[in-house]
């Protein structure tokens, strides 16, 4: 049996059982879903940050009647950073979705599989390490700050309204 101070492999091995092999997936899952619960929110609010800094800029800038041209410039290059980030945020949004449904079909099938055996002897791993790794998922799907379902749109939206704001006071 796998103990939890050496959960699993970097690797799945061939001799690992299917279900094993999915344990593992599902804990590599959740580990991927744990770092864009920490760099979706921080990102996303940076680019708040960043585009409130931008409209306050373009604001002063628009009160002078002549402002120099590096003024110009910096908030030109302001405006194309802001859209990078809030594009890596947007792509993070789309890739955390992409790993959320995979590891959500992999717990479906794991908690079907587990369901249906007869005996738990075909895994390596004690029910309760099993039923710690189907836990720690499931915590691990909602996004900080916004949980439940609705938490990616609401940062997508964030990010996306942000970048029209913005190119369009442009």
């Amino acid at each position: 049996m796998a103990s939890l101070d050496h959960p699993m492999p970097n690797l799945p091995r061939r001799d690992m059982s299917p279900i094993d092999r999915a344990l593992w997936s599902l804990r590599r899952m959740t580990s991927i879903l744990r770092l864009f619960a920490i760099a979706i929110p921080t990102i996303s609010l940076s680019v708040l940050c960043y585009g409130t800094y931008i409209f306050l800029l373009w604001s002063r800038l628009s009160r002078e009647k002549y402002p120099e041209y590096s003024d110009r410039a910096a908030l030109s290059d302001n405006v194309y950073m802001f859209v990078a980030i809030a594009f890596i945020s947007i792509l993070l949004i789309l890739f955390r979705e992409f790993y959320r449904r995979k590891g959500d079909v992999l717990f479906e099938e794991i908690g079907d599989e587990l369901a249906a055996a007869k005996s738990p002897a075909e895994s390596r791993f004690s029910p309760l390490e099993v039923r710690l790794a189907l836990r720690s998922f499931a915590h691990t799907v909602d996004l900080p700050l916004v949980p439940g379902k609705f938490g990616a749109l609401t940062y997508f939206l964030i990010n996306l309204l942000m970048v029209i704001i913005i190119v369009s006071r442009y």
